[in-house]
């Protein structure tokens, strides 16, 4: 199965003594373990009790919101905010985040509609993932559907999702489940929008730094 490729490893035991090696010396990118690497950056030196913080407020005819990147942030969290600053929903919505690469140059077409693959922005929420359920015979997205349409095509064959995270559709064929169960977690489409849309009408992130 590794014909072909480029192979590099080694295992250490705790005292950092070798204990496996295969091309230990030989420079490579290491790929998907870059997160590891990333992490562990990260908690040198930010320290293992750092949160990111999201901060709300209101002002004259908007919204503002300052967010550093909370990967804990949750649908309830923002619901919490909302109703604490009792809006309307008429107000425009400012939102300063610290990154907002959206799809990597790394993301695979293929993989986008995924929740691992999900655009990448620091306002989000449930990471970035919508739930697809079917409940009492209804295909249902929850928290709720932020405008993505989602298609039946009724048959006996085996159920398939198709979901379009530029177009908002989701095509579901096949026989649905007689019982009420998680079918997939999708990727939230432009979910700094979409998290915005919960306190007001638009966005404006013009700010992102």
């Amino acid at each position: 199965k590794l014909d072909g490729a480029i192979v590099s490893a080694i295992v250490t035991d705790l005292d950092g003594r070798p204990i496996f090696e295969h091309n230990s010396a030989l420079h490579v990118v290491p790929a998907s373990n870059q997160k590891l690497l990333s992490s562990t950056f990260a908690l040198w030196a930010l320290g293992t009790d750092f949160r990111p913080k999201t901060r709300f407020w209101k002002e004259d005819g908007r919204v503002v919101i300052d967010s550093e990147g909370d990967p804990l942030m949750t649908y309830s969290d923002l619901v919490r905010a909302r109703d604490a600053l009792h809006l309307n929903g008429r107000d425009a919505v400012w939102v300063h985040q610290a990154y907002a690469p959206n799809i990597p140059d790394s993301w695979e077409i293929d993989d986008l509609p995924f929740r691992y693959s999900a655009p990448v922005t620091a306002f989000t929420f449930d990471q970035g993932a919508l739930e697809v359920w079917v409940q009492g015979g209804q295909v249902r997205l929850h928290p709720q559907s932020f405008g993505i349409k989602t298609n039946l095509v009724p048959s006996k064959d085996k159920l398939n999702l198709r979901y379009d995270p530029f177009a908002r559709t989701l095509t579901i064929s096949g026989a649905l489940p007689t019982k009420d169960q998680l079918l997939e977690r999708i990727a939230m489409p432009m979910a700094d929008h979409v998290a915005a849309s919960l306190f007001g009408h638009s966005l404006d992130r013009k700010s992102v730094v």
